[in-house]
């Protein structure tokens, strides 16, 4: 799914916009929010619409564009301010199963307020807004986030002095939020509780449509967590086992899989593909980091899933011309010289058309920082509804943030490089672990640490945070660096892909076969 350019939507009005998918909403779709719970002075008062040529058996037909598509699967939600003028659409998934929820802006980080509930000494703080609508239907005050983890300092005011109930969905990204948001909130309020669902139930939507008698059971619930106290920053892991028996069966399901990067013996080691975590690939300059990322990255662009690919060093233009070299199957050189046959490019940049719908390209050096990332990365998700692969090439052109009062170019220049790249990992990490997000890296070795793990075994935090280091390297004797070398510069020549570091699964060597002037990487044939 491509995403929406707010910047594009200055043509439109949003009230029309609003007023157009309200209109789209059929009965069939009406009927279907009344299956999840919704009454019709919610769905009419919210102003609640539907895209143009739904799949999912009840959306109206017709002519579509791209805002259409942007929508599909979602029910569309306008957020209005306090003169009732709308300044977003959100999109609240048709599936009970998905969570997150997109908007036009990709601004996900305020609250959904369909009334007044600052004279409310009671609130429930909900995942999604049908959770939060299926509880103000029952007479009690309720907001919600987005599914998502935007988490806002500014809310704070708003449940100053309030009993605060936390109620999100029972997996384990979800339990990851819910404790954010108790923090967040815990200092201002005056209680806050979490609310446990029973087991076997994910949301508060869920229950309302799974018991007889849904208020007398949220009221019960409600007053075991009186019972169980108001929260503590530190809480014992048996409060976990609900969300990690939710995760262990998503995962038996299929529903959260790895990413298959292309190369099945490189999936084989990874359970599947890429996932969560930090993965470094190291090597030495000219070993082919760039080529392995960025193949690696359009792979899984092509299986319709969002990357982010952050080249520091390379052009875009560089990195499409590689991408044409590799579906032409000629020479990198002939198409950034401008002497490849014209139509055989233009046919090639129709085939990278998919890839190119989900592949972002960020350029920068110096002003791409790890909050940047992250900032791209919460964007993308509000926007498209999943988390994004990130691909950074390469690690020694992020600069080190450093603590205020301290002259960070000044640390970036005279610092150990190992202690720096230690202290970027480290940040990266934090970073997959916030957003639930593959976070592929380069780094650059020098001639030591190229040949011998013992070298660069030593680089400290870089190999401490990553979950998954690969080493490229050629298929020779380490202490021959002659040899290193002429085996290196051949083309094509064998590399050998060794997981060094693989925390979840095994480590091995791949051996591959590197396409220089072709700018790809294949699996060496079994002999």
């Amino acid at each position: 799914m491509a995403a929406v350019d707010i910047n594009d939507l200055r043509g439109y009005n949003l009230d029309d916009l609003a007023a157009r998918f309200q209109k789209n909403l059929i009965p069939a779709a009406r009927e279907y929010l009344h299956s999840r719970g919704l009454a019709d002075e919610m769905i009419d008062g919210l102003q609640l619409g539907l895209a143009k040529g739904q799949k999912i058996g009840f959306g109206p037909h017709g002519d579509t564009d791209e805002l259409d598509t942007f929508f599909e699967g979602y029910v569309v939600l306008p957020i209005k301010d306090a003169k009732g003028k709308v300044r977003d659409l959100v999109g609240v998934p048709l599936d009970p199963e998905e969570e997150q929820c997109i908007s036009l802006s990709g601004d996900l980080d305020y609250l959904f307020m369909p009334m007044d509930v600052t004279k409310s000494d009671h609130i429930f703080l909900c995942e999604t807004p049908f959770d939060a609508i299926i509880i103000l239907q029952a007479g009690l005050a309720a907001i919600s986030v987005f599914g998502s983890s935007n988490l806002n300092e500014s809310w704070q005011p708003l449940f100053k002095g309030k009993q605060v109930v936390v109620c999100f969905h029972t997996d384990l990204a979800s339990r990851k939020n819910t404790y954010r948001a108790m923090d967040l909130i815990a200092p201002v309020a005056e209680e806050v509780f979490h609310l446990e669902l029973p087991r076997g139930i994910h949301s508060i939507n869920q229950l309302v449509l799974s018991v007889e008698n849904p208020l007398e059971v949220l009221t019960a619930l409600v007053n075991q967590a009186r019972r169980d106290g108001r929260y503590r920053r530190f809480s014992p892991d048996f409060l976990r086992q609900q969300a990690y028996l939710e995760e262990f069966t998503r995962r038996k399901a299929g529903r959260l899989g790895g990413l298959p990067t292309g190369l099945p013996s490189l999936d084989a080691l990874l359970l599947g593909g890429l996932r969560e975590g930090l993965y470094v690939v190291a090597g030495y300059p000219g070993a082919g980091k760039t080529t392995f990322m960025r193949q690696l990255a359009e792979n899984i662009a092509a299986s319709s899933y969002p990357v982010l690919y952050f080249s520091l060093e390379m052009s875009a233009f560089e990195l499409w011309a590689r991408a044409m070299a590799r579906i032409a199957q000629r020479p990198v050189g002939q198409i950034l010289s401008g002497r490849a046959p014209k139509k055989l490019i233009e046919k090639s940049a129709r085939e990278y058309q998919k890839i190119a719908q989900n592949l972002w390209t960020i350029e920068g050096s110096g002003t791409i920082t790890v909050g940047t990332i992250a900032e791209h990365i919460r964007q993308t998700f509000n926007q498209l509804g999943k988390v994004p692969l990130v691909a950074i090439d390469y690690l020694e052109r992020i600069p080190v943030e450093v603590p205020s009062g301290i002259d960070g170019s000044r640390l970036n220049s005279i610092a150990n490089p190992d202690i720096l790249n230690g202290m970027r990992a480290s940040a990266l990490k934090q970073v997959s672990m916030a957003f639930g997000c593959p976070v592929l890296v380069a780094t650059s070795l020098d001639q030591d640490s190229a040949v011998n793990w013992a070298a660069f075994s030593d680089k400290g935090d870089l190999q401490h945070s990553a979950d998954v280091i690969f080493l490229m390297r050629p298929p020779v004797n380490p202490d021959r660096w002659e040899e290193f070398k002429t085996e290196s510069a051949r083309d094509p020549g064998e590399v050998l892909l060794d997981l060094l570091k693989n925390r979840n699964g095994s480590t091995g060597e791949i051996p591959l076969i590197f396409f220089k002037g072709q700018g790809k990487f294949e699996e060496k044939p079994q002999e």
